[in-house]
């Protein structure tokens, strides 16, 4: 198959014809004005679009391994089922982009702008999304694990049964976010805040929360097993049915928390605050560190095996 210039790539785009499943594999289309072109199927390995205009283009299912769009305006484009694997998007523009079931595996997205961008089902394994910005974005049941995103928002966010397996989530901002049924097992959270999240059984075994706020979020009957949670504010925020079970508890202020039925069977304490905190039902058995001053409060307020 004979491969189109730069020259007539843009001309086809020009009078409105489609370049679906044309081969164009490390074509130069850098800072050209490429809005609403048709790349259905398009194979694009390697193409450069630096700086590009490619608003409302419909990329659907084509090929975009190592891809450069740094730079590129990709508001409203669609990228779904599209092979985007190591393809590099720092400080794209991706405002309501559609990248439904997109390969996105190792992509580059440092200070990319998602805004209220769907990636349900998206495979961004590995990405390095530092800085970048997913506020309102749908990402239910994409897949996240081992991926860097350090410092990035993710406010109002859909992530119901996400999967961030051993993310790195450090000075994120999840407020409002639905993360609920997720999994995020060995993820490691520092200085974040998970205010008013919903976390509703999630799955967090193992992983690390440390200097983080917790104030009003939502882990009703999540799984914290064996986790390190250190430095937080848990003010008001809802552990109904937890399971904590072998969990390390530190400096935790847990003011009008809800505890009630939660498994505490374990757990290592130190310097945490009950403060109006509702532990009726919660499990103690094998609690270790626990203070006469807590275990007084514990008893008093109806949790259960409390240790001597």
């Amino acid at each position: 198959m004979t491969q189109l210039t730069a020259a007539q790539v843009l001309e086809k785009i020009a009078a409105g014809e489609s370049l679906t499943r044309a081969e164009l594999s490390h074509i130069n289309l850098q800072g050209q004005s490429l809005d609403r072109a048709k790349f259905l199927g398009t194979y694009l390995r390697t193409a450069d679009f630096t700086r590009a205009s490619c608003v409302e283009c419909n990329f659907q299912n084509a090929v975009l391994i190592r891809a450069n769009f740094t730079e590129a305006v990709l508001v409203l484009a669609n990228l779904s089922a599209a092979n985007l694997t190591v393809a590099c998007c720092k400080r794209a523009n991706l405002r309501e982009a559609l990248c439904i079931d997109a390969q996105m595996h190792g992509i580059l997205l440092v200070d990319a702008d998602a805004t209220r961008a769907n990636f349900e089902g998206a495979d961004l394994t590995e990405a390095i999304a530092t800085g970048a910005n997913f506020s309102g974005a749908a990402l239910a049941r994409s897949h996240l694990g081992a991926g860097n995103f350090e410092r990035a928002n993710f406010s109002g966010a859909n992530l119901y049964r996400a999967n961030m397996r051993a993310a790195i989530l450090d000075s994120t901002n999840w407020d409002k976010a639905d993360l609920s049924a997720s999994v995020l097992t060995q993820a490691q959270f520092t200085n974040a805040d998970l205010s008013r999240a919903s976390c509703i059984g999630a799955y967090l075994r193992a992983a690390k929360l440390i200097d983080t706020h917790c104030r009003q979020t939502d882990l009703t009957d999540a799984n914290l097993e064996a986790a390190l949670l250190k430095d937080l504010d848990c003010t008001d925020a809802s552990l109904f049915g937890v399971n904590l079970e072998g969990a390390t508890l530190e400096d935790i202020n847990f003011t009008r928390a809800d505890l009630q039925d939660a498994n505490c069977e374990g757990t290592s304490w130190h310097g945490c605050l009950f403060d109006g905190t509702k532990v009726d039902n919660a499990v103690f058995t094998d609690a270790k560190g626990l203070s006469a001053e807590q275990r007084k409060y514990l008893l008093d307020n109806g949790a259960l095996n409390v240790p001597n």
